[in-house]
């Protein structure tokens, strides 16, 4: 937490787990300040509540539910003259061509099934196999709300080979279909340190793209971005 709660980051969750039904309602805060060399001041905040509901089938699989809705503000501000007082005696002035705040908010459902037949080892599963499907998108309700659905799936299968050692399988997949296309990208390791990003444009034409394009690593060998579009498999 910072000392203005607009740029700080949090999140807040209840769950009722007395019945076989799980019950969770959450919200979550996301904030980030960038300032170029310019002037230029940019503070991006990602905020969501909502609620999700569990049902187990059995002790292994389970059905979640999610109705959320997720809100995007890009506040901007830009002054000119820092460097050059002569033009500007009394002091910095705004930047008449930033537009001062961009506010995007939508509407997201989900519905994933997972199944988990794993042993857990000392960090990761020793053996067993791991899936989970699942569709999820935006009705293009709310402000600047695009309109999609995305269809996604990742099996892993993990082979005991004793000694501590573990061979670890790896498929996943997505497809995404509607006038406004949910982007993906690969390329690139999770915690990768010094991490490269390719020369490939994203679209980021909406500010809501910031938050629906999303990562489908691992690929490694590549740089981040390596490529990207509407849909893609991947097997590790």
């Amino acid at each position: 937490l910072q000392l203005d709660l607009r740029s700080s980051t949090y999140a807040i969750q209840y769950g009722y787990l007395k019945n076989r039904v799980n019950y969770l309602i959450n919200f979550l805060h996301s904030g980030q300040n960038f300032q170029t060399f310019g002037g230029d001041l940019f503070r991006f905040r990602n905020y969501s509540g909502g609620l999700t509901l569990q049902y187990p089938f059995n002790k292994f699989s389970r059905v979640d539910v999610g109705l959320n809705a997720i809100g995007i503000v890009l506040d901007q501000n830009s002054v000119v003259g820092v460097f050059d007082n002569t033009d500007f005696p009394d002091g910095p002035a705004p930047n008449p061509d930033f537009e001062p705040r961009e506010v995007e908010a939508f509407f997201f459902p989900s519905v994933t099934f997972t199944t988990d037949k794993t042993l857990p080892g000392f960090i990761t599963p020793s053996k067993g196999r791991r899936y989970q499907y699942g569709i999820s998108g935006s009705p293009g309700v709310g402000t600047g709300s695009p309109l999609f659905g995305s269809i996604f799936g990742d099996v892993r299968q993990y082979i005991n080979l004793g000694f501590g050692s573990t061979i670890a399988l790896r498929a996943s997949g997505g497809f995404s279909f509607g006038p406004e296309e949910q982007t993906f990208f690969l390329g690139g390791v999770q915690g990768w340190i010094n991490q490269r990003f390719a020369n490939n444009n994203l679209p980021f034409d909406r500010l809501a793209d910031r938050f629906f394009t999303q990562p489908a690593p691992p690929l490694r060998g590549y740089e981040f971005n390596a490529i990207n579009g509407s849909q893609y498999a991947l097997y590790n």
